[in-house]
């Protein structure tokens, strides 16, 4: 192959039909190394951006939520063997206590990393994810 000649891989597609479905979808396509998946807001793309660095510390998968009720795709997180925690990225903004309370019911452990704003979020996820 010439220095400037591109393989041909095969690629394939894994989409639901919004975007909540797909990270669902993404949380089911394989066994995720860790327990703990990241809750965020599917509302609020910076809170999901720095969420899915916490959830690649982790070796888990992203789910979305909206604030005030968590989809049924973020409700089976993922393919694990142990029940997984859940950590939510952002604050009473991004994922409602509802939506923490729903999980909770439903026997999950879940914990919120959250700052005074998304840039002190972001800061908190960052150190979390180096330990």
């Amino acid at each position: 192959m010439g220095a400037y000649e591109r393989p041909n891989p095969h690629v394939s597609r894994i989409a639901g039909s919004t975007r909540y479905e797909t990270a669902g979808i993404m949380a089911q396509w394989r066994e995720w190394p860790g327990r703990t998946a990241v809750l965020a807001s599917g509302e609020l793309f910076p809170d999901a951006l720095s969420g899915s660095g916490l959830a690649g510390a982790y070796g888990g998968p992203l789910l979305l939520t909206t604030k005030a009720s968590c989809p049924v795709s973020c409700s089976t997180p993922s393919r694990t063997s142990a029940r997984p925690m859940l950590s939510s990225s952002g604050g009473l903004a991004s994922v409602s206590e509802n939506v923490a309370s729903q999980l909770r019911a439903q026997g999950y452990a879940v914990r919120r990393v959250a700052g005074a704003n998304r840039y002190a979020t972001a800061a908190l996820i960052a150190k979390r994810s180096r330990t």
